[in-house]
């Protein structure tokens, strides 16, 4: 006897999962939200751009670790929610990569499924380190070129005063 099974949908399946989460200019992650922390199981292998994770222990790798502790708290709410309350998320991260350095990720998140009434996310990140930092260098130009007009009209009223004081 001789069983033939069809697996064509599955491989498509397959390279779909595949483009979709290689060609993400960052990377994805599937987490489920259990009662007492956020479990990863699944990722696309560009995760390891950023952390050293091991892909195939998916589940004793610690997100929360990498992240800074404002992120850290505003991630925190995500958890203990049930399948009814599922949300979107859609923030902007802070977190440590795998050389220590700070970066920032750009995150979206969708519950796409559940398992056992725990909620399914999965979550594009994108990297924004650069933008974030010209953002910031913006920022801090910005806040210079206001101080040094205010110096210089500071010193023009100061000029202008002692010309008006001075023995003519």
């Amino acid at each position: 006897y001789t069983t033939m099974i069809d697996v064509t949908e599955l491989l498509q399946a397959q390279r779909d999962k595949s483009v979709a989460y290689e060609h993400v200019p960052g990377f994805i992650v599937k987490y489920r939200i259990l009662p007492d922390r956020i479990m990863m199981i699944d990722a696309s292998s560009r995760i390891k751009d950023f952390f050293d994770v091991d892909l195939d222990n998916l589940t004793d790798a610690d997100f929360m670790r990498v992240l800074q502790p404002e992120s850290r708290s505003s991630l925190k709410t995500a958890s203990g929610i049930t399948e009814e309350e599922a949300l979107e998320l859609d923030e902007s991260i802070r977190v440590k990569d795998k050389y220590g350095r700070d970066c920032w990720l750009q995150l979206h998140g969708t519950c796409i499924d559940s398992i056992a009434d725990d909620p399914v996310y999965l979550v594009v990140y994108i990297d924004i380190t650069d933008i974030t930092e010209l953002r910031k260098l913006q920022h801090q130009l910005e806040e210079r070129t206001e101080m040094l007009n205010t110096a210089l009209e500071a010193a023009k009223l100061a000029n202008a005063a002692k010309s008006d004081s001075s023995p003519g």
